[in-house]
């Protein structure tokens, strides 16, 4: 049995899936409401690979849905959506996903049939040559009362220098 060392397997998923960047586990009550919240702050050009919310801690059972977007500061480009919105997070349980599929631009963003399983994405690519933007979130229906969510991305860098970082 081949018995890998961690850089080596690190390295690995680096290639394969790209460089992974997650934020910390966010309080639903702050982060999950019916406005604006930046997520991942983008330098430059990439190909997003996966993107996904991850339940951390048990969600409130209110019926919140979210969709993904870009927004662009440098240049200026306003908010646009990178999915249509998510089933509902009512009550969701630790392990529950929901992924931005990157099928095409407007396909809702894809609630796991069950913890721990979760459908596949196609890669997108997001940002511009030398920009700055932000992907964020925008919950709609209702704001979540409790519970965590943590958010991952897997890029591949597509521009020179380009990278990045977790907004929270």
């Amino acid at each position: 049995m081949r018995n890998y060392s961690q850089n080596t397997q690190d390295f690995a998923s680096d290639v394969i899936n790209g460089i992974e960047v997650e934020t910390s586990a966010m309080a639903n009550a702050t982060y999950m409401i019916q406005t604006q919240q930046e997520i991942f702050n983008v330098y430059g050009r990439i190909k997003v690979n996966i993107l996904y919310g991850e339940v951390v801690t048990d969600a409130s059972a209110n019926a919140t849905t979210l969709k993904f977007n870009f927004t662009s500061t440098t240049p200026v480009i306003g908010v646009a959506d990178m999915t249509a919105a998510s089933g509902s997070l009512s009550a969701a349980v630790p392990g529950t996903r929901v992924v931005c599929l990157g099928t095409a631009v407007a396909t809702g963003a894809l609630v796991d049939a069950g913890p721990g399983i979760s459908g596949a994405m196609l890669p997108m690519i997001i940002g511009t040559v030398d920009g700055i933007g932000t992907i964020g979130i925008l919950t709609a229906t209702a704001s979540q009362a409790s519970g965590t969510t943590k958010f991952v991305i897997d890029y591949v860098p597509l521009s020179d220098g380009a990278y990045v970082t977790a907004a929270h």
